[in-house]
């Protein structure tokens, strides 16, 4: 169900009313809405997700605010340029917060000319799309989190485990 409508206008209850009003129809033919208000949180089953991720050229996230955002960790593990406000950029290493990774955008008047770079711009040219892909790959954030608590274990003076955590089952 959708969410009641809120005092501060957060909630969009007129979604498809907007979006044809804020694109061209040849804008309109480059992505398509996809309105998520039925069987809310999940509407979409395994099957479909998996092929909007895989038929999809870019991740736009149109959150106003949100930190270590996930799905844009995801996107960028696999290589997919992210669309979104500088905050979801934040989990990025710094020298990464740029194109052809990030595409930016301050308010919502910029998002679409930020969709259409993140489109039109040569992503996996850039030798950096490496470094992007192995911060968030699921062997390396496990290292990390064991070389952390390994070292934090050192500090108190204690020892982690005689066995190391099997990073190859994850």
């Amino acid at each position: 169900p959708v969410p009641p409508a809120e005092a501060n206008g957060t909630t969009v209850h007129d979604i498809r009313q907007s979006f044809e009003s804020m694109f061209t129809t040849r804008e309109r033919q480059l992505f398509n809405l996809i309105t998520m208000e039925w069987d809310y949180p999940f509407p979409l089953d395994l099957e479909t997700l998996a092929f909007f991720y895989r038929s999809s050229r870019v991740y736009v996230h149109p959150a106003p605010d949100e930190r270590r955002c996930r799905t844009a960790a995801y996107a960028w593990a696999d290589r997919m340029p992210v669309v979104a406000r500088g905050n979801v950029g934040s989990i990025l290493p710094e020298g990464l917060r740029r194109s052809p990774f990030l595409h930016e955008f301050g308010d919502a008047g910029e998002m679409a000319d930020a969709i259409l770079r993140g489109i039109d711009h040569p992503s996996n040219e850039d030798p950096q799309w490496d470094d992007v892909a192995l911060e968030f790959s699921s062997m390396a954030s496990s290292k990390r989190l064991s070389d952390f608590l390994d070292g934090l274990a050192r500090s108190s003076g204690q020892r982690m485990s005689a066995q190391p955590i099997n990073i190859g089952k994850l």
